[in-house]
């Protein structure tokens, strides 16, 4: 997976203290924060961007990204889960970016969801916002196997990325081949 523009690592690894199994909870995760993305409704908003499920990450808490950066690789951690995959939720809350809705609120070993933010926000409520609001499919993508009771036709009616603004998304995926990273999930 890559950086979806310039931002902020606010937590990144496992998320439990196992990888697998009912303990594992979402397996291996990314926190990120973005600042002023134009989204495709034309508002500009900060987001956090939370994805599960990796099978390893590639950066830390604190480290800054650049857009195209390697952040990590779908996988298959975490309880629940049917098969590699993506997870990817997006939330207008940059205050409390580890903070998730559906996900059980816990004391220790956790990345998501601690008591200790939870009480420092005062709650949970959900700010997150639907995709299709976000993203543009770029010309030859498309959204594939999505499932599940969370992501609904909605989710899916993602206008195409105008073609003026093409070219700033453009990543070079040969080269990312030399240099070892075979399988690639693109998430735009």
């Amino acid at each position: 997976m890559f950086a979806l523009g310039d931002g902020e690592v606010i937590a990144a690894g496992q998320d439990g203290p196992t990888l697998t199994g009912n303990l594992s909870r979402l397996g291996m995760v990314t926190v990120i924060v973005y600042r002023d993305v134009l989204c495709n409704d034309g508002k500009v908003r900060d987001l956090t961007v939370r994805t599960y499920h990796h099978a390893s990450v590639a950066v830390k808490a604190g480290d800054k990204v650049r857009r195209g950066q390697v952040i990590a690789q779908y996988g298959n951690t975490g309880a629940n889960t049917s098969g590699p995959h993506l997870h990817i939720e997006l939330d207008a809350d940059t205050k409390y970016p580890t903070l998730a809705p559906g996900v059980s609120v816990t004391t220790s070993n956790r990345i998501i969801n601690t008591k200790a933010e939870y009480a420092k926000a005062g709650g949970l409520s959900d700010s997150t916002i639907n995709p299709a609001k976000v993203w543009f499919i770029g010309e030859g993508q498309s959204i594939v196997n999505a499932s599940g009771g969370w992501c609904t036709q909605s989710d899916l009616a993602v206008p195409q990325m105008p073609s003026d603004s093409a070219e700033c998304y453009r990543i070079d995926v040969e080269q990312l081949r030399k240099q070892g990273y075979n399988s690639i999930s693109i998430s735009i």
